[in-house]
């Protein structure tokens, strides 16, 4: 059997029993000085004679066989690729659990959940918190309005306007987020539908015209946010809050659309509202500064 240490270890310690040996001392000296048996010191004196210095070459311990082979590995890493819900969970998380189970199931290999952290690490994933993201998303409508309809609204710098963009949201069934593995340097995405439930929050973030403060302001309902509260949200930023030209950004849900949403744009000409979505963009003016 292999003894205990390093390969370097080992091969140091045949140095100096052969060179003990080669100063005049016997087997047995040796042996108590390099601390082994004296066969092993006969032993690589007579290797010494035969293959010369390969005698210090001492292999490194191949250490405790992998449970799983190469090509189960590589299976294991396309299963998880597709997701927790690809194999019945209800979300797309992997915990040591689950993938010590997954393991069981298709590949007849038990590992114990402690276990699975270094088997993740061995195959280059890393334990991360995913990234939100709605299915509603469409990024190639957001890069298109960035880079085509941004340069354009974002004129309010020459005209002294403060740029505000407000968004609503609610609390909380949205899932809360876990920490799942993944791939290093790959944020896993969790995919799910956004709900906008009580409690109710309607919040702008502010820009100064020279872009030098910013500014968060929100208020909250017990209800869900309507065209009414979306206005009396807006006429409570003009009344003090901002009280030269705005432009404010929101996206293009039905209520930003309202009848008092558009009745309160009939009323002031301090305001320029930009609405988007992440499929198309629309937008309602109450005023002409600014090109269209």
């Amino acid at each position: 059997m292999r003894p205990a240490g390093s390969a370097k270890w080992l091969s140091d310690r045949r140095r100096k029993a052969l060179a003990f040996l080669d100063e005049g001392h016997n087997l047995h000296e040796t042996a108590r000085l390099v601390r082994c048996d004296p066969s092993s010191v006969l032993r690589w004196r007579d290797q010494r004679a035969v293959e010369g210095e390969s005698v210090f070459e001492v292999k490194r311990a191949s250490g405790r066989p992998r449970k799983l082979t190469e090509k189960q590995r590589s299976r294991l890493t396309t299963m998880l690729l597709k997701g927790a819900m690809k194999h019945g969970y209800p979300t797309d998380l992997w915990t040591t659990q689950r993938i010590a189970d997954l393991i069981e199931k298709r590949f007849g290999v038990s590992y114990h959940r402690d276990h699975i952290g270094r088997l993740m690490a061995s195959l280059g994933w890393s334990h991360q918190k995913p990234d939100r993201r709605a299915k509603e998303r469409d990024n190639a409508a957001i890069e298109r309005w960035t880079r085509e309809e941004w340069p354009r609204v974002k004129n309010a710098e020459d005209l002294g306007a403060h740029l505000v963009f407000i968004d609503e949201s609610g609390f909380c069934l949205i899932p809360p987020v876990r920490k799942t593995w993944a791939p290093k340097g790959q944020t896993p995405v969790l995919t799910h539908r956004y709900r906008h439930e009580r409690i109710s929050v309607i919040a702008g973030l502010s820009v100064s015209p020279k872009r030098l403060r910013c500014g968060l302001y929100f208020d909250f309902s017990t209800d869900n946010i309507n065209g009414e509260a979306a206005a009396e949200f807006l006429r409570q930023l003009l009344g003090g809050t901002f009280p030269g030209l705005s432009s404010f950004f929101w996206d293009n849900v039905a209520f930003h659309r309202s009848r008092p949403v558009k009745d309160l744009l009939a009323r002031t000409t301090r305001l320029h509202l930009e609405a988007f979505r992440p499929t198309r963009r629309t937008s309602i003016r109450s005023s002409t500064f600014g090109p269209s």
